[in-house]
């Protein structure tokens, strides 16, 4: 389960769909990533700077608390909701390189985005609302929907704002959390230093979600 802006969820159907493909896709990544001394980034400071073995495992626990209703919900704090933050910018990514893929080799390629549509069909969405097709190469047009996909999780940006609480003075950092309503521990809660015991069930779990996407 997950204490997301619209209560307590534990996703599912389309949109479950699409983040367990994001999860595996971001584990293919980190395999291979894992002995490279120039590692995927996805433009999330926090998440981008942990070591592999938390990437790994921060990975393994979000997707659980996400996909599973017998796992716990987790706290929000900086660390793991950037790695949500970082799970919806995978599918940005994703569907950006699937449009200049397709624009390059003139052929359509759209995984991605029939996954995000998909989402937009199984949910409420406006019905006087425009939505493009699969095959639609204007990325602004799908920049805003996975936006609004993740806000559907997520509270807010405040985990993007650690400069601002964190490289100030003590009592301006307590002011602006307070004003923020941003409980003292949300940045200074960090992912912990995992065991072998602990990467090896996270690897585990990643790999059962890879699959379960059509990963092979």
């Amino acid at each position: 389960m997950w204490r997301t802006s619209q209560g307590m969820r534990t996703l599912e159907g389309a949109e479950a769909e699409l983040v367990t493909a994001a999860i595996g896709d971001m584990w293919r990544q980190l395999q291979e990533d894992q002995d490279s001394d120039n590692p995927w980034t996805w433009g999330l400071a926090i998440f981008d700077g942990l070591q592999w073995e938390q990437k790994t495992v921060q990975l393994a626990a979000v997707g659980g608390a996400l996909l599973k209703t017998e796992v716990s919900a987790m706290p929000l704090t900086a660390v793991n909701e950037a790695t949500v933050g970082a799970i919806f910018e995978h599918i940005r990514q994703s569907v950006q390189v699937e449009i200049d893929t397709s624009m390059d080799i003139d052929e359509s390629l759209d995984f991605w985005r029939k996954k995000v549509l998909a989402v937009i069909d199984d949910g409420s969405w406006p019905a006087d609302e425009p939505l493009p097709d699969s095959k639609c190469n204007d990325f602004g047009e799908w920049d805003w929907m996975i936006e609004a996909l993740g806000d559907e999780i997520l509270w807010d940006d405040d985990w993007c704002d650690a400069s601002f609480i964190m490289d100030v003075d003590p009592e301006l950092a307590s002011r602006r959390k307070q004003f923020l309503t941003i409980d003292d521990d949300y940045y200074t809660a960090i992912a912990p230093d995992p065991s072998e015991a602990d990467i090896a069930a996270a690897r585990a779990a990643l790999e059962t979600l890879w699959k379960s996407s059509g990963g092979s």
